[in-house]
């Protein structure tokens, strides 16, 4: 009997407490707004929305456990530049596929509206911000060197280019000298210059030798141990004597002409008079008269001269001279005919050129285009050499027909 009365008290008790449990609970259900529960449901919302966007997040940092958009050096070459742009763009695609701005934004909306102050998006977008200003900093960076690589493509092409115009111009310069040989080859037979001979071949020609000084020298000598004879002889009549005063005084005047030319070699002076060109000795005796012609060689009376006949500039600034060359008297007239003979001097040739400017280039390039210039001026000043050649070839040929 206790024991049953027992049980009834337990289940009473259970069932009061349990009535009050449901009380309680049902109490506290009327107690929560419909605020709180709004709230409520929003955060569970935004629960799952941030366990989602961990996977994604999860997802992302494994795509770019591969990659390196973050850190970089502007100083590097193209190519890691380029990868390093390759990386970002795979990082910022990595984003886009896995939504995670567009999940960041719903938390950020769901939170906002429920109060939280934490940005899924703010926080998302300086991520995103980092790499696209570093993409930027690389894309200038790749800018500045394309442009670079553009302006050493350009100055390569323009060397290449001036190279090229340069051997053209060199085959055209060179042409030009063959066309100019060839000319001059027809040009030069007229116009040959033979070699002149010198005074000392002119007189073993004509038999002027050294020799007839020697005799002269004997002839002398004889002269003089003649006159001491003469002194020491008597006559042993007039007639004897007369014959001897005469002979005496021819033989005295050819002492005069003997001395004189005995030492006509070693006693004269070419000399100048207003503007005149002669030849005297020692006591003032003209062995050449003044003219005006210049004084070669002299020797044994005999003159070699060179007179001026022409003399005029070329278009191509080129002087040209012409001359009379041969050998004269003490009576100025030639004696063996003349030479016409001419001379020409190039003007206004171009010095080589050595410039060693800073203008970017290297040392071995600008020695290159030096040593170009160099060969073009030499090439340049051999052809106005051959053109002033030919013009004069034409020219002294019309003075040597003029004066023949």
């Amino acid at each position: 009997m206790k024991f049953k009365i027992s049980i009834a008290f337990f289940l009473l008790m259970s069932i009061n407490l349990f009535a009050q449990k449901v009380q309680r609970v049902i109490q506290e259900s009327k107690e929560m707004t419909s605020e709180q529960i709004r709230k409520q449901k929003i955060a569970e919302e935004i629960g799952k929305l941030k366990n989602d966007y961990a996977k994604s997040k999860a997802q992302h940092e494994k795509n770019m456990s591969s990659l390196n958009p973050y850190s970089f050096s502007l100083n590097a070459d193209k190519n890691y530049l380029l990868q390093r742009k390759k990386d970002i763009k795979a990082a910022l695609y990595s984003i886009q596929e896995n939504s995670l701005k567009e999940k960041a934004k719903q938390i950020d909306i769901l939170s906002s509206s429920i109060g939280h102050k934490y940005s899924y998006r703010d926080a998302l977008k300086g991520r995103i911000d980092k790499l696209n200003e570093n993409l930027k900093k690389i894309n200038n960076q790749l800018a500045g060197l394309q442009k670079k690589e553009g302006e050493e493509n350009t100055e390569k092409i323009k060397k290449e280019v001036e190279i090229s115009n340069f051997n053209k111009e060199m085959t055209n310069l060179d042409d030009e000298i063959s066309n100019l040989d060839a000319l001059l080859e027809k040009s030069s037979s007229s116009a040959k210059q033979k070699k002149t001979k010198s005074l000392d071949d002119f007189l073993n020609e004509s038999g002027r030798t050294s020799t007839t000084k020697k005799s002269s020298s004997n002839n002398l000598d004889d002269l003089l141990a003649g006159n001491a004879n003469n002194k020491k002889t008597t006559s042993s009549n007039l007639d004897d004597l007369l014959s001897t005063n005469n002979d005496s005084k021819a033989k005295g005047n050819d002492l005069d002409a003997m001395l004189g030319s005995a030492v006509e070699d070693t006693d004269f002076k070419i000399d100048y008079k207003n503007g005149l060109t002669g030849v005297i000795n020692s006591r003032g005796k003209i062995l050449i008269p003044y003219k005006n012609w210049s004084i070669v060689e002299y020797k044994m009376g005999i003159a070699k001269v060179r007179m001026n006949i022409d003399e005029t500039s070329s278009t191509n600034q080129c002087t040209f001279n012409a001359y009379k060359e041969g050998f004269v008297d003490n009576n100025g007239g030639f004696i063996d005919g003349f030479e016409i003979l001419g001379e020409f001097k190039t003007r206004g040739l171009q010095s080589l050129l050595y410039l060693m400017v800073d203008n970017g280039e290297t040392v071995e390039e600008t020695r290159a285009k030096a040593a170009r210039i160099d060969k073009r001026i030499i090439k340049e000043n051999a052809v106005k050499s051959k053109k002033c050649e030919l013009e004069y070839n034409s020219w002294i040929s019309g003075i040597k027909s003029r004066n023949r």
